[in-house]
């Protein structure tokens, strides 16, 4: 497990790859998510687990739209782990439930 500054967490297995926010919203992940696109096996499916965020604003879904664009690009496989049920709503009302695979 790497961690970094932000708290940001990735973790490799054998079969996916594994982001953990513990702050979504901080806008130095943008720097983070160019960094895991550069240096992960992007063609492994990424799980992003936001078991560590309370809330998501319009930072934190910008973000995620700029790491699924980024990783669309390579039929990348990203689906969304441990969000809490106010983030799920946050997903329902923006439409965002239907760009990512939400469990």
């Amino acid at each position: 497990m790497f961690f970094t500054e932000n708290q940001v967490a990735y973790q490799k297995f054998a079969d996916r790859n594994v982001i953990n926010f513990h702050n979504i919203t901080s806008e130095e992940n943008f720097i983070l998510i160019d960094d895991y696109c550069q240096h992960f096996d992007t063609s492994k499916p990424t799980q992003l687990d936001l078991s560590g965020c309370d809330y998501l604003d319009s930072l934190g879904l910008g973000q995620l739209m700029m790491l699924r664009e980024k990783l669309n690009t390579s039929n990348h496989k990203l689906q969304i782990i441990n969000a809490n049920k106010f983030i799920k709503e946050t997903f329902s009302l923006t439409k965002f439930d239907q760009l990512f695979e939400i469990n």
